[in-house]
């Protein structure tokens, strides 16, 4: 891609700064459209007003409608006065010559403040904030950066620095209010200070945060370092700081909470009323009675009571007689914790309130009380322990939109006290240079031209600049990207507007300058483009001097380091070409830079300045000095600098370049390189080579093509290494007369070369070096004590039931920190060691493997961070459970009955064992329902150590049973083992009643009625329906349904629906323990037709309202096959054909949306296989279907298509030895369905070479709307 053309416009005679004009061109533009383009209004002056240079070539009026620059020149369009006009403007230059001193800095910025309070005024002039920029701090980074073009500031104010720094919310009454510039983690100050609350047995804390001015996102919102979203009960709000945004909800008033620790007390001592006064003109209050040490009682079995404690609340208006008075009360058991009860009220005037409360009840824990003698011991120490005051006026009163958050969080058990460790990220959002689209973009960004953009445009500012006021900055924010320049900061001290513009333009490697009418910034940057020319001919009262300094080793940045949390840090930057560990080293502040490798970069920037602009320049012009600006690149030719410059004019109007006659002479040397550059009226130059005539001359030959000058054009006469030396303006201090004293300091491009190409280290934010430690070895533990059997029972697991547990601790005289402990053990008489090992801050090691009674011996010892195993401690020896109580022997569970009730039996747990060895043991035991978890406990009998009984057991149930051995306190207990008969059947009557009598089922339509009686059998309970489907079932297979209690002999009957198929019924009796009868039945009904069938012939298919296709015609044979019911059967058979064998029906007149059901009886004459349909005979895609194998008795997956049929179901049942029913029921929404029925051959195959012996035969088939 060809580089663009740069274009620089000067309108203005004596003021080049203003209305200064740069922007880029495409090479295939004329001269003559940029300078339509630079100066519009400058059209009707004609080209003698201007004069055009291209990279120093002057370029005639004539030809700009044809000259096209090349890619990457430079192009200069500046204003000349004709006739009159430079007079008049120096006749008017002395009334503006006040003016000029501004042209660096506005003189209306100097005081304003950024980021303030309330309002204020500045407290620094302009001089003092000038001064920075040519006098030196007294560091001696300050000293060596003199020269820079881009002073250094030294920040000496006690900002607050809401960032990382230690992480703590604070209130700041009338401070500062923050600005965010950039991107930064803040710890922003409260915008109201947080106030608690009790819910329940918890304490909430509610605070508001004010993050600055508006907008800014906020993100990764934190308490300390934990994300707030670990928290549990915490609620929060944010809003960006945007014009119309809400309130914040969860802290939509005024709120001043007031911490109390008054105790209150109903008699002796400091008992009787306490009273405080709330803030003035509230609306409402609330006051905390705190618990210390909780509230209840415990009664002489040590079981937890309730307790109530009461107060007596009274408030009234200060100036006011009459109380208002509320009762409190306050009940709980004792929960061994603090807590407190929130209590609010309601004013009905706003003022100042006097609130008094009186505890009524009595202080159950005095010490004077005397409680042994008490049934119920209390406690219930009071403390009235804050007072809050609420107005209802918004917590924030400010005029710019803020960016605030509100949290709302539980602090029991979360929080260490108050809300005061809450930060996040927060980003910058204001207008952004988008260079693709060419216009700001409102969004976050850390650029230093949009920021220091956003400070003189943005709500900050007490009087804020329009856009206009300010300088493009797109070619700066390029510049800031390129070079990859940021600023992060959040100024939350007092500072002027050109401070804060001061700071953000040097991350920039700029400075700010005011242009006359607009502001913008001056790069320290490589310039190709020379704005004036000096030399002793147009200057006088010439200075130099240069430092003669020792550098330092080292540059020391202090930071806020991005990459780490905004955590400060420290970075050593070694001066280039040092080696070595610097000693000499000099803090340098780099204000707003957080990035370690921006840090890098600039600090080698100033140490480069510091070594390629030693030298300082002063010289004093006439208005001449009004050509250059601060910033800009001129040419600087003096004999001081170099013998061999000379600085003439011509003296004769030259014919050509071979005979230049100067007001000067030169002097030449054989065997040397000389050169000239002329400057022409117009500013411009151009470099000639010398044609070396050595000796001494005022006349010049000039070799190569270029611009004739005129007479009285400057000449610089030099070596050709060095006719002049390229200079940066540094500052322009005018003088009397309309002159001007200029101080230079070498252009040094190489500066911006250098940076770029050095690469900043890798940084770790590590503070010093890691040192090698020796590898030592762990002093070996102190084995504290082994536990196992019951006192490590709690350990115990299914795949470790005897857990043995080392404790252990580190020995004192050991210095290595241990990262784990280690313990080998193993069985006595084996060899082999198992190890286990646990961290070492555990304090114990768990072994596994063993049973009770094993013998193990083991060792420790500990293991350093590093991976070092230590000594081992001296063998030891341990038996499993060898203090434990024994488990009992011969322990056996039986059932028990006992009679109750006139006959009925119960059921009971029997638990007997061997005589226990000790003593002080006796048998106890537990017990529980198959499928619980809960123990149901066995005490100890007193009568006897050997036998136990439990309570009643539920008839019928399964029970799984153990037992142990104990002693009469429980203090001494074996484990529980299972006893032998367990799990056990809680049969209460084992004895079968007789079966009850089923004396018949009768089917009317699909209601079946069953009449039965109840077995005479007096332990007879409940009865029972045994209900199968499908030919061939036995009770087995039956479905049990529960019909309910009857009495011995009684009689009943039960309802039940059936709707189709084959099914058979029995009967049983069950007693109170589940024991069955034998069965009475089966009663079998069938149902083969269904109600409102529709098919003309439903047994006689040779009918012609069936549809045959691929089928021979059907037979209907008197006297031959009949279906289950008697009823004649059709044997369809198959034709010869190839292709799909199928019978029709058609059914039309049908309700919409309403349910069928198509049935068809079925058995297999060759054919087992086949489909039946439901379609939309106008739509043979909308079906739903079933496809059927007698052979296996089977049914495939329902295959439904189109939106016509819902809820479809299918079954196949057998109903007799060989014929079966098979049943498709689906709602439709259609008025006609067509049922068809398909035979399949015996691969599964729907279209297939009929075989004529091969068919089915079909009976009862209809098709019926389901009522």
């Amino acid at each position: 891609m060809n580089a663009p053309v740069r274009v620089l416009a000067q309108p203005h005679l004596l003021d080049p700064t203003r209305d200064r004009v740069e922007f880029t061109v495409a090479p295939d533009q004329t001269i003559a459209q940029m300078v339509a383009e630079a100066m519009p209004a400058g059209r009707r002056l004609g080209g003698a007003y201007f004069r055009v240079t291209l990279n120093g070539h002057p370029i005639a009026d004539a030809l700009w409608h044809a000259v096209k620059p090349k890619p990457g020149t430079q192009v200069l369009i500046r204003v000349v006065p004709q006739g009159d006009i430079l007079k008049n403007v120096l006749t008017i230059a002395l009334t503006v010559a006040a003016v000029a001193a501004g042209q660096f800095y506005g003189p209306m910025l100097a005081g304003e403040l950024l980021f303030g309070g309330l309002g204020g005024v500045g407290t620094g002039a302009l001089g003092t904030v000038l001064s920075g920029a040519i006098t030196a701090t007294t560091l001696l980074a300050g000293t060596l950066l003199i020269n820079a073009l881009i002073p250094i500031r030294s920040d000496k104010k006690d900002a607050a620095t809401y960032g990382i720094q230690g992480l703590r919310n604070q209130a700041q009454p009338d401070g500062i209010v923050p600005g965010l510039l950039g991107f930064h983690r803040s710890t922003p100050p409260y915008g109201m200070l947080p106030y608690t609350e009790s819910v329940g047995d918890d304490r909430f804390v509610t605070a508001n945060f004010i993050h600055g001015y508006g907008p800014i996102a906020t993100r990764n919102h934190r308490i300390g370092e934990t994300p707030i979203e670990k928290y549990q009960e915490v609620t929060a709000e944010h809003r960006e700081g945007r014009v119309g945004d809400a309130p914040l909800t969860l802290t939509p008033r005024q709120v001043v909470e007031r911490a109390l620790s008054i105790e209150l007390l109903n008699a002796g001592p400091g008992a009787g009323p306490q009273t405080r006064f709330t803030k003035a003109d509230i609306s409402s209050f609330s006051i905390d009675i705190g618990f210390p040490g909780g509230l209840g009682g415990l009664d002489k079995d040590g079981k937890k009571v309730g307790v109530e404690a009461t107060f007596t609340l009274r408030y009234r208006k200060v100036g006011t007689e009459t109380w208002t008075t509320r009762p409190i009360s306050v009940y709980a058991k004792l929960s061994g914790k603090p807590f407190t009860r929130t209590f609010a009220y309601d004013v009905t005037d706003r003022g100042l309130y006097e609130v008094e409360i009186t505890r009524t009840s009595g202080d159950f824990d005095r010490p004077d009380q005397d409680f042994s003698k008490k049934e119920i011991q209390r406690t219930g120490r009071s403390q009235w322990s804050a007072l809050r005051s609420f107005r209802p006026e918004y917590p924030i009163n400010f005029d710019a939109p803020l960016a605030v958050s509100a949290i709302r969080i539980r602090a029991t058990g979360q929080l260490n006290g108050t809300l005061d460790e809450y930060n996040c990220d927060a980003f910058c959002i204001c207008p952004d240079w988008d260079a693709a689209s060419g216009t700001w973009i409102e969004r976050e960004t850390q650029n230093p031209a949009s920021l220091f953009r956003h400070v003189l445009t943005g709500p900050a500012g007490a009087y804020p600049l329009t856009v206009d006021e300010v300088d493009a900055l797109g070619d700066w924010h390029a510049y800031c990207v390129a070079n990859g320049l940021t600023y992060n900061r959040i100024h939350d001290y007092e500072a002027s507007v050109l401070d804060v513009l001061s700071d953000i333009a040097a991350a920039g490697r700029a400075s700010p300058h005011d242009k006359g009418d607009r502001w913008g910034v001056v790069i320290d940057r490589a310039l190709d483009t020379v704005a004036a020319h000096i030399t002793p001919r147009n200057s006088w009262g010439f200075k130099g001097e240069r430092s003669y300094l020792t550098f330092p080793d080292a540059f020391r940045v202090s930071f806020l380091d991005e990459t780490n949390s905004f955590i400060k840090a420290d970075r050593i930057v070694p001066w280039p070409g040092f080696v070595g560990q610097p000693k000499v080293i000099e803090k340098l502040e780099l204000p707003g830079i957080t990035n370690p490798g921006q840090v890098w970069k600039e600090a080698r920037k100033r140490q480069y300045e510091i070594m390629l602009r030693l030298d300082t320049f002063t010289v004093t012009q006439d208005f001449e000095s009004l050509v250059p600006t601060r910033g800009d690149r001129v040419e600087l030719s003096h004999d001081v600098l170099d013998r061999d410059q000379v600085a003439a004019r011509i003296i004769l109007k030259p014919e050509s370049l071979s005979a230049l006659m100067l007001d000067e002479m030169v002097t030449m040397e054989e065997g040397q390189a000389y050169a000239a550059r002329v400057r022409y009226k117009d500013g411009t130059s151009n470099v000639f080579p010398v044609r070396t005539v050595a000796g001494t001359s005022n006349v010049l030959i000039l070799d190569g093509p270029g611009q004739l000058p005129e007479m009285d054009d400057l000449v610089m006469f030099g070596k050709a290494t060095r006719i002049s030396q390229a200079c940066t303006v540094k500052g322009i201090q005018p003088q009397k007369d309309f002159t001007a004293a200029l101080t230079l300091i070498p252009h040094a491009p190489e500066i911006e070369a250098l940076v770029a190409a050095d690469v900043p280290p890798a940084w770790s934010g590590r503070a010093g070096a890691p040192v090698d430690q020796p590898v030592s070895i762990p002093v070996a533990p102190i084995i504290v004590s082994v536990d196992s059997g019951t006192s490590a029972s709690s350990l115990a697991t299914p795949a470790n039931p005897y857990p043995v547990v080392v404790n252990l601790r580190p020995n004192p005289s050991g210095t290595t920190p241990l990262a784990t402990f280690q313990v080998l053990s193993r069985k006595a008489g084996t060899t082999a060691w198992q190890t286990a090992s646990a961290l070492a801050g555990a304090g114990s090691v768990l072994l596994a493997g063993y049973a009770k009674g094993d013998a193990i011996e083991y060792q420790a010892r500990g293991v350093s961070m590093r991976g070092t195993a230590g000594d081992l401690t001296a063998l030891a020896t341990h038996t499993v459970g060898a203090t434990d109580a024994p488990s009992p022997s011969n322990l056996v569970v039986t059932i028990e009955r006992a009679a109750v009730n006139g006959g009925t039996t119960v059921a009971f747990l029997k638990l007997t064992c061997a005589t226990p060895a000790r003593d002080d043991l006796s048998l106890v035991g537990r017990y529980r329902a198959a499928g619980a978890t809960a123990w149901t406990a066995i005490p100890l009998n007193a009568s006897t150590r050997t036998v136990i009984v439990s309570g009643t057991l539920a008839d019928a149930e399964t029970y799984t049973v153990e037992g142990a051995l104990s002693t009469d306190s429980g203090a001494d207990i074996s484990n529980f083992v299972p006893a032998a008969g367990s799990p056990i059947r809680a049969t209460a009557d084992d004895v079968a009643p007789s079966a009850p009598t089923y004396t018949s089922a009768a089917l009317t339509g699909t209601a079946a009625r069953h009449t039965f009686r109840q077995s005479l059998s007096p332990n007879a309970r409940t009865i029972e329906l045994l209900r199968a489907d499908g030919f061939g079932k036995v009770a087995a297979d039956a479905t049990v349904i529960p019909l309910g209690a009857y009495g011995p002999n009684q009689s009943d009957t039960y309802d039940d629906v059936f709707e189709f198929g084959y099914r058979q019924t029995w009967m049983r009796a069950k007693n109170g323990s589940g024991v069955v009868s034998p069965v009475d039945g089966p009663k079998v009904m069938t149902k083969f037709d269904q109600a409102g069938n529709l098919t003309i012939a439903p047994n006689d298919l040779s009918h012609a309202s069936w549809i045959k296709s691929g089928l021979s015609a059907p037979v209907l044979v008197a006297g031959g096959p009949t279906g289950p019911d008697g009823a004649l059967a059709t044997l369809v058979s198959e034709t010869a054909a190839s292709g799909s064998k199928s019978i029709l029906w058609h059914a039309t007149g049908l309700t919409s949306g309403k349910k069928f059901r198509a049935i068809y009886g079925i058995k297999p004459n060759g054919r087992t296989r086949g489909r039946l349909d439901l379609f939309d005979p106008a739509n043979t895609g909308t079906y739903t279907r079933v496809v059927f194998n007698l052979g296996t008795g089977t049914l495939g997956a329902l295959a439904t298509a189109g939106a016509a049929f819902t809820g479809a179901t299918a079954t196949l049942v057998k109903v007799s030895a060989d014929y079966w029913l098979l049943v498709l029921t689906s709602t439709a929404a259609l008025t006609a369905i067509d049922t068809r029925f398909y035979f399949y051959d015996d691969t599964g195959a729907a279209s297939y070479t009929g075989d004529t012996s091969k068919g089915m035969l079909l009976w009862a088939c209809t098709f019926a709307q389901v009522p």
